[in-house]
């Protein structure tokens, strides 16, 4: 089964706007601008500041950025005073410092500056500088929104999705992101790729998903790479194509992209596209699993115990299974359960055996199931038990074990009529809920 990307929830995607740009035009050159601005013109103030910011016609330099800033500023300039919290909040030219980042902002945004009014509703909605507000987070993005500004739609978008401060509506959502996508927001864009393509408030479109896709993924975002390589994996409003799907998967591992490293890594540990290379796949899966990829950290261990790719080493297989198991990841749990079962890089344990393996097992993993329902026919640590072995081998049959349901008919022969009907129970009522989880 191909793993695919999936990022549905936007918790992580706040747009602060981080540059300093005004509606300012420079002047000339830097000799006029510099005499305007000694003579005390606030809007020649902020242009020599963004000079010296952006390190345009002169070595860049955070401290006469400041300066220039903070002379407009005392003046009342909304853009000096948005530079002037910018420069607080990212520790630029000044020690970091999210109070005085709130203050200024707040200075700014007053006059309606729209930069200012979003990026205090970051800081509301975070909770930096202020205790966090969902609440005023909405109030800030809404002025900003209303002012036209681009990052503020994505932003009240994303409230809106998420339920924050606001009562959850998609079709509001959408409309923001919309607006925002098309003045090129590329967050907005992905967003709303995945509205369609998974019917997420929107019938169900995979054209429309694969459109806005594209126009994020042209434009550079590595998520939108991803996903879009996935549905030409897949086919899905798009003919198959192994050869696309990489072609974006490789764009956004050049990003260091974790997802579009792994699913690389796939396509050239099965050969689908590419000629079939173990190395390249352990190379591909050590970049996703050295940046927390549990797949890519269960695949990394995978690699290691059969010795494909690189040198076989059991305690450096088990090693990559924990990280993935911390992360509650089913198969590695499983994997590093059986370490302990046959001592393979470990010492032998039948306890720590059964505790990775009940772990697995409530978490899907039919290997586990089986592996538990054994333990209760032998009575290795635990009591023997039929009606509990007949229960595990059971849930294991129904993820389609085959070796489970042969050990399932085998035990049904142990059980009286009364404990095999109560483990029937057991186990349907264990896969309801795994299926509504």
């Amino acid at each position: 089964m191909h793993f695919r990307y999936q990022k549905i929830i936007m918790q992580a995607w706040l747009v602060f706007i981080v540059c300093l740009h005004s509606s300012h035009v420079f002047a000339g050159n830097f000799e006029t601008t510099l005499a305007l601005a000694k003579g005390g013109g606030a809007d020649s103030q902020v242009r020599l500041g963004e000079m010296y910011f952006d390190g345009k016609e002169v070595p860049k330099d955070y401290a006469k950025a400041l300066k220039w800033f903070r002379l407009a500023a005392d003046q009342g300039n909304a853009s000096a005073q948005f530079s002037l919290g910018t420069m607080y909040k990212n520790g630029q030219g000044v020690p970091q410092d999210y109070t005085q980042a709130i203050a200024w902002y707040r200075l700014a945004a007053e006059q309606q500056n729209g930069f200012a009014q979003n990026n205090l509703g970051t800081m509301y909605e975070v909770g930096q500088g202020v205790p966090q507000d969902y609440g005023e987070a909405v109030k800030w993005y809404r002025l900003a929104a209303d002012a036209g500004e681009m990052a503020a739609w994505y932003n009240l978008g994303k409230m809106y999705y998420l339920a924050q401060g606001v009562p959850q509506n998609l079709e509001t959502a959408r409309e923001l992101w919309f607006l925002a996508a098309a003045q090129g927001h590329i967050v907005a864009q992905h967003n709303l790729g995945l509205l369609y393509n998974y019917g997420i408030g929107v019938p169900e479109d995979k054209n429309e998903a694969i459109k806005w896709y594209r126009l994020a993924a042209d434009n550079g975002y590595a998520d939108a790479q991803v996903n879009l390589g996935v549905m030409y994996d897949h086919g899905e409003g798009v003919p198959k194509s192994y050869a696309d799907a990489m072609k974006w998967w490789r764009l956004a591992a050049a990003q260091s992209h974790r997802y579009a490293q792994f699913n690389l890594g796939r396509k050239y540990l099965y050969g689908e596209g590419v000629a079939k290379d173990d190395v390249k796949a352990v190379n591909l899966f050590r970049l996703a699993a050295e940046q927390g990829l549990a797949e890519a950290q269960f695949h990394l261990g995978m690699m290691y115990d059969d010795g494909r790719g690189i040198h076989k080493d059991q305690v450096k297989a088990n090693e990559w299974y924990l990280l993935a198991a911390e992360q509650n990841h089913a198969g590695a749990l499983y994997n590093l359960g059986k370490s302990f079962a046959d001592g393979q890089g470990v010492p032998q344990s039948d306890a720590e055996a059964q505790k990775f393996w009940w772990l697995a097992a409530e978490r899907g993993d039919f290997k586990a199931q089986n592996a538990l329902g054994i333990l209760f026919v032998q009575g290795r640590i635990v009591q023997q038990d039929f009606k509990r072995a007949y229960v595990w081998f059971s849930i294991a049959a129904a993820s389609g074990s085959d070796n489970a349901l042969q050990n399932m008919n085998k035990i049904a022969q142990e059980l009286t009529l009364q404990e095999f009907n109560e483990a029937k129970q057991e186990a349907a009522e264990f896969l309801a809920k795994m299926k509504s989880e």
